[in-house]
């Protein structure tokens, strides 16, 4: 199934947003459920283009987000390389660790969580971003 427009748009709004936009970019998007929940911070984004359409303003606060930056990973040697980009997928996996805290995934699924690390095996490293989502999409059903 593709994205709506209105999806389309959303995502091109969203990668739009550089580092230094990074609590804008959360907080437009992101359900919270481990913090403070994110709806109603209009105080961000009035004065911003996003802000003036009233469909996106009902969206704010109502999608989880990831945000991955792999830009400071310049290493020249494959090893160092995939050890930042490990610690880069683990240091995500803490931010969601609420989900293990609240008991909502499977032995299965807490092992895979636990196994996210720097020193995770390939196959494990290639999965992660796709089991995070996974295990949030489930949450917020």
């Amino acid at each position: 199934m593709g994205l709506s427009q209105q999806e389309k748009s959303i995502q091109d709004i969203a990668f739009s947003f550089s580092a230094k936009s990074n609590v804008l970019y959360e907080n437009f998007l992101m359900r919270q459920p481990h913090r403070k929940f994110c709806a109603n911070r209009e105080e961000l984004f009035q004065g911003l283009k996003i802000w003036e359409n009233e469909e996106f303003r009902k969206l704010q606060g109502t999608y989880p987000v990831l945000f991955l930056r792999f830009a400071n990973i310049k290493e020249i040697d494959y090893q160092t390389a995939r050890r930042k980009s490990c610690q880069t997928l683990s240091s995500l996996y803490s931010r969601y660790q609420f989900l293990l805290d609240e008991g909502c995934l499977d032995e299965r699924e807490e092992d895979f969580f636990r196994s996210v690390s720097v020193d995770m095996d390939d196959v494990a490293a290639t999965m992660a971003i796709h089991e995070l989502c996974f295990y949030l999409s489930r949450y917020y059903e």
